[in-house]
């Protein structure tokens, strides 16, 4: 099959918007490609099959299909575009630092073959996982250095879908970094521009950026237009709904309808159940309902969202604080002691040594500059993650066990009876309870005959209500125990030391306890200890 005849098969996949049609292309594209055992043409044909799965575990295992057959190769496009559509997968299935590594890979090898396409494409990822670890202002530095280079290359017709990806993500960047004027021009041309039949895909995002800009400039009625056209044409995607929820409450409150805006709240909540993905939302959506109910003073709720929003804080906070040293260790640094190794080589040819001393000294007062504001923001965010501790533990003493018991979770599983659930959730409380969990090793079945009842029945209980394994269930319980007391009595805090507490809360070791703390809290308990100490003089 001549090239000519792939290039019809791959504009038919890409012009397609039925579902069915684009995959009788891609199947039709592969099949040809095989025939003609030609490995690039086989490769593109698992991209379509990528990108057709797109936002799904199948598009990675496709990616690695292309990884498969050019490993090896050192072409212009391959194996790094490989590399680049597994990162963009991975990003887009919420493991970031996974997609980093991936990113890492393709830039290397972008860099060797001179492909600025896909350069230009690296650059933007690592943009958006900066935006993810809370560096806006790097981003947006990134982000238009890459609309540059595409304007200044004329590069817009070669890769249409990346120049309307960097302008949006260029418009966006200029929200997040409280310039809404120029973004809101740069939104418009994207509005525009995406608003046909080739660009459909990307247009209700233009729409849902529009949209967010109005409500900052307090146009609400065009906010409200523009996000719920977006919500029909995104009806599928999961990940961009909970973002446009959390405008919508905003929205409703500004204009004193908080009682619609609270059910996209709630919307949030029920999408993160199934899609972890959207876990940066949830934690918002989950302050933002704890405030609430603590308005109407309504306490068992609050500390039902408080709880969730201390648990997706930690998560995030431990995910995306690595992410963020990641970024600057894999990506940046590299680039870094490149262009140091250029300068140092032009300084040397040039006999101009001070030049050297001047540019280690700026690198290096930049890098320390950067530690003081990773080292400021961590113990601002560290101060604030104490304060709704403290807030949660003062709340949940207040709440009896008598209104837990009359509270028990109604959940039904297609496996189990609604009966058998809640007469293993009124043991399980009961167990909890006791306390005995801090003086005796439980496993699996020892706790499952000690309740008697069956393992493998308690095992997806606890999964199902709790949200968690067993060995994290134990671990949780022990840390909410310690909590509890290191929050209300004084004397136990006096008394025993880091290994002490870990002993007498029912741990092995020091460092499994310090490691079970840090990830239910986001805190080192020598952090917290020491700040209790300090709150309670």
């Amino acid at each position: 099959m001549s090239i000519e005849e792939f290039s019809v098969l791959e504009e038919k996949f890409n012009e397609n918007s039925l579902d069915s049609s684009r995959i009788k292309y891609a199947d039709a594209f592969l099949l040809k490609a095989k025939r003609n055992k030609n490995v690039i043409k086989i490769a593109d044909g698992y991209l379509l099959f990528s990108e057709y799965y797109s936002k799904t575990n199948k598009a990675i295992q496709y990616a690695d299909s292309i990884l498969f057959f050019t490993e090896n190769w050192h072409q212009k496009k391959y194996p790094a575009q490989g590399y680049i559509q597994k990162g963009i997968e991975l990003y887009y299935n919420s493991n970031h630092a996974k997609a980093l590594e991936s990113f890492i890979k393709a830039n290397a090898l972008a860099s060797k073959q001179r492909n600025n396409l896909q350069l230009i494409t690296v650059k933007h990822y690592i943009g958006l996982l900066k935006n993810i670890s809370d560096e806006r202002e790097e981003a947006l530095i990134l982000f238009k250095e890459n609309f540059k280079n595409i304007q200044q290359k004329n590069l817009q017709n070669i890769d249409r879908k990346q120049y309307l990806k960097s302008l949006y993500a260029l418009a966006d960047s200029y929200s997040k970094n409280l310039n809404f004027d120029t973004a809101r021009v740069l939104l418009k041309k994207g509005v525009i521009e995406s608003n046909n039949k080739r660009d459909g895909y990307i247009y209700p995002h233009f729409l849902v950026g529009y949209g967010i800009n109005s409500y900052h400039i307090k146009k609400y009625q065009i906010a409200l237009d523009s996000l719920h056209k977006a919500i029909i044409l995104l009806k599928n995607e999961e990940q961009s709904l909970p973002v446009i929820y959390l405008y919508l409450y905003d929205i409703y409150t500004d204009l004193n309808n908080q009682k619609t805006g609270l059910k996209y709240l709630f919307k949030i909540d029920t999408l993160y159940q199934t899609k972890s993905s959207s876990i940066y939302n949830a934690r918002e959506s989950y302050f933002l309902l704890s405030n609430y109910f603590k308005s109407i003073n309504n306490s068992r709720k609050q500390l039902e969202y408080l709880n969730k929003f201390l648990v997706t804080d930690s998560i995030i906070d431990h995910d995306f604080s690595k992410l963020n040293k990641q970024i600057t260790n894999k990506y940046e640094t590299p680039l870094l002691l490149q262009q140091k190794q250029k300068l140092i080589s032009s300084l040397k040819q040039n006999s101009k040594e001070h030049y050297r001393i001047i540019t280690l000294l700026i690198i290096l007062s930049l890098a320390f500059l950067l530690i003081i504001l990773y080292v400021l923001r961590r113990n601002y965010k560290n101060k604030e993650r104490f304060k709704t501790i403290l807030e949660y533990y003062q709340l949940k003493k207040q709440i009896t066990n008598k209104t837990r018991r009359n509270n028990v979770i109604k959940v039904t599983s297609q496996e189990l009876s609604e009966e058998l659930v809640n007469e293993i959730l009124i043991k399980l409380d009961d167990f909890e309870s006791s306390k005995s969990f801090i003086t005796k090793k439980y496993t699996l079945n020892s706790l499952s005959k000690e309740l008697k009842t069956n393992s493998t029945y308690l095992s997806k209980v606890i999964n199902i209500t709790k949200g968690m394994n067993f060995s994290n269930y134990l671990n949780n319980l022990k840390i909410e125990y310690v909590l509890d007391k290191l929050t209300n009595d004084e004397q136990f805090r006096q008394v025993y030391n880091i290994k002490g507490i870990a002993k007498k809360c029912g741990f092995s070791n020091t460092q499994s306890f310090s490691t079970a703390f840090y990830k239910k809290t986001g805190l080192h308990p020598s952090y917290f200890i020491k700040k209790l100490n300090k709150e309670t003089k």
